[in-house]
């Protein structure tokens, strides 16, 4: 125990140094993530005022950029970059309440195309003031011409995992999903960037939880330890905190990796009452294994994609964390590039 709390205290003067990085496409995903977590509180506070839900509004505002090419449910589920199980549900309910219909595929029976309805349309027109508004404080400060750039290159980021499968089921014609990626109304709009780090976001928490299932490891969990070898011997309450967790949820996920011998929990040498969390070996050999895997699926995700741009996304994903964290009243929160990561 003693060993231990030396190491720790040592590692607690390594927290006064930036967080290790690596690399700015590690940067990029990373930020992916973080931006994406925050855009869906601000949109469910945003959009709880007039009685909708950001999945409701999700799929009507996907169905109404489509245009008239009404997907059927797999490609819907694919534009949106959902499960298919979930959306069902979510269509069903939709189709009760008058927003959206589905018709039969002429061709296969087994597939149904999905419309939007007028009342559908009627509730887009209601939150398109509350849309615009979210948008507009949101991107505030960046320069067109980088949210221009971001826009192209979370879109190409889109195209690639569409391309390789990665983290799903392979399609029967991807070319074809892929052009309909590619074709969907508005996505070089800078005011799409939101919208399109959340769907690339959804896409890398796929390709995670493929290559942890496995190693019978959680993407929760793999959160964790991920964070932990770049701020190693954090506060439970702080570490809670980097990662946007209750810490009843944090409390669960490392009474788990504790069981597993990943992480230990000692007294904080300064503050009894506080636990700091620290990896085992055991745990930080396995980040790096992981990370190993990752890191060739991530670069896949960023092929063909310039560094320059890289960098660009990755300022103006910078900024727009820093200008939500404002609107959800976390001043501390951006600034700093110890981001959460998967």
């Amino acid at each position: 125990m003693t060993c231990h709390k030396a190491k720790m205290n040592t590692r607690l003067i390594e927290q006064a140094l930036p967080a290790y990085s690596g690399g700015i496409r590690s940067d990029f995903h990373i930020l992916v993530h973080s931006v994406s977590r925050l855009q869906r509180t601000v949109f469910d506070r945003s959009l709880k005022s007039l009685n909708v839900t950001r999945a409701q509004w999700w799929a009507l505002k996907t169905l109404a950029i489509a245009g008239d090419k009404e997907p059927n449910q797999t490609d819907l589920a694919a534009l949106m970059s959902t499960g298919k199980g979930s959306l069902g549900k979510l269509i069903a309910r939709m189709e009760s309440a008058g927003l959206l219909a589905r018709s039969m595929d002429p061709v296969d029976q087994r597939a149904h195309h999905i419309r939007i309805l007028d009342a559908g349309r009627a509730l887009l027109k209601r939150t398109a003031i509350v849309e615009k508004e979210l948008a507009e404080k949101i991107s505030a400060g960046i320069p067109q011409k980088d949210l221009a750039i971001a826009s192209k290159v979370l879109r190409d980021a889109k195209v690639n995992i569409h391309r390789k499968h990665i983290g799903r089921a392979k399609a029967k014609n991807p070319e074809s999903l892929v052009k309909m990626v590619e074709s969907v109304k508005g996505q070089t709009d800078p005011n799409w960037v939101g919208f399109l780090i959340h769907d690339v976001s959804r896409m890398r928490q796929s390709i995670v939880d493929r290559l942890l299932q496995p190693l019978g490891m959680t993407r929760s969990q793999w959160w964790v330890l991920s964070f932990l070898i770049q701020r190693d011997g954090m506060t439970q309450s702080a570490l809670a905190k980097e990662l946007e967790l209750s810490r009843s949820a944090l409390g669960t996920l490392i009474l788990r990796l504790e069981e597993n011998q990943l992480v230990i929990k000692l007294p904080d040498p300064e503050d009894s009452r506080r636990n700091r969390v620290l990896l085992t070996k055991a745990g930080a050999s396995l980040v790096r294994s992981i990370r190993e895997t990752t890191s060739q699926a991530e670069d896949f995700v960023l092929g063909g994609i310039t560094e320059e741009d890289i960098h660009t996304t990755v300022d103006v994903m910078r900024s727009m964390k820093d200008n939500i964290s404002k609107m959800l009243g976390d001043h501390a929160a951006s600034s700093s590039h110890a981001d959460n990561s998967l």
